[in-house]
């Protein structure tokens, strides 16, 4: 008699876990449905989103560097000299380099909204094996998948060639105080001389 009982019992544990397994499989697939568009060009757009933002804004701040270098050049008579050319092949050499570092942050950025968003389908994998509720599941991926989709805001940036135009402007503030501080460019064999603020 309790054989019977006992076989009626490992029946509905068994169709329990059978109905479990299928509401995860189901909250399952809703989580992949909702994150199927984090996919690898998604992060590639996000990355050239951020060089979309700070790259004209490092352009208008290069134009001005450039301009400001070509007034002091002038200033101090070295237009169109080896002085002239070496400035300037120097401030385009940290042009190059200012683009690279905008690249590497918007991908960066990407890796790092990557993790982010991962964790976050794995964390909603967890819920979902604990709580076997696929209407839950289906409603946080939904909300998880909205909020990370919406377009990133960033923060003000500037000052890319602040080192290079600071040591600049301090060198012509030193000069008008002490005549005997070296121009920046120097003249001929002289060795350049920075004045740091």
């Amino acid at each position: 008699m309790c054989g019977g009982g006992d076989g009626g019992a490992a029946k509905e544990a068994r169709r329990l876990e059978e109905q479990r397994q299928a509401n995860i499989a189901q909250g399952n697939a809703a989580i992949e449905n909702q994150f199927s568009g984090f996919d690898d060009n998604f992060y590639a757009n996000r990355a050239k989103d951020y060089e979309s933002f700070a790259v004209p804004r490092l352009e208008k701040e290069f134009a001005n560097t450039k301009r400001n270098l070509t007034y002091s050049l002038a200033r101090s008579g070295l237009m169109g000299g080896s002085v002239d050319a070496e400035k300037n092949a120097n401030l385009a050499d940290e042009r190059q380099q200012q683009l690279r570092n905008v690249a590497d942050v918007g991908q960066g950025q990407a890796n790092e909204l990557r993790q982010q968003i991962e964790g976050q389908r794995s964390n909603l994998t967890s819920q979902l094996e604990a709580s076997a509720d696929p209407g839950a599941a289906t409603n946080l991926a939904l909300r998880t998948a909205q909020a990370y989709a919406k377009p990133t805001s960033y923060a003000p940036i500037g000052n890319f060639f602040k080192e290079w135009t600071g040591n600049f402007i301090a060198n012509n503030e030193a000069r008008q105080y002490d005549p005997n501080v070296a121009p920046l460019f120097g003249w001929g064999g002289e060795t350049q001389r920075m004045v740091n603020r």
